[in-house]
């Protein structure tokens, strides 16, 4: 049986807007565990991602001196390429768009983000 690459990751150690290495973890996790790991399962991909990802972490951050929040943890260039060109194609891309592009989920939208704004009652 043949052996599964495993994705390779860096590791970001200062804030991308500060320059800071005071970095307070908010989450953390694994992508082959919980709420992720169905998310990957069940999106559309060219080539599927879960294989290469089972093991890794990842880590969600904020700066402590400026507060901007971001992965810890990204794909190596190589890598990042990977999940453009094969991961992540144009046709997987607009089936991912599909899902939201329906007018019952455009009026779902609409409704939780404006339904105190459109109030005409008191006119």
């Amino acid at each position: 049986m043949k052996e599964v690459e495993t994705a390779a990751f860096s590791e970001r150690t200062a804030c991308l807007s500060c320059g800071s290495n005071k970095l307070l973890e908010l989450s953390t996790g694994r992508f082959d565990e919980g709420a992720l790991k169905t998310f990957i399962e069940e999106d559309p991909w060219g080539e599927h991602p879960a294989p290469f990802l089972r093991g890794q972490r990842w880590s969600y951050v904020a700066c402590q001196d400026c507060g901007l929040a971001f992965h810890r943890n990204i794909l190596t260039p190589e890598w990042n390429e990977r999940r453009f060109s094969k991961w992540m194609s144009q046709e997987e891309i607009e089936a991912f768009e599909k899902r939201f592009k329906t007018p019952a989920y455009e009026f779902s939208v609409i409704d939780q983000t404006s339904s105190d704004r459109w109030d005409i009652s008191d006119t």
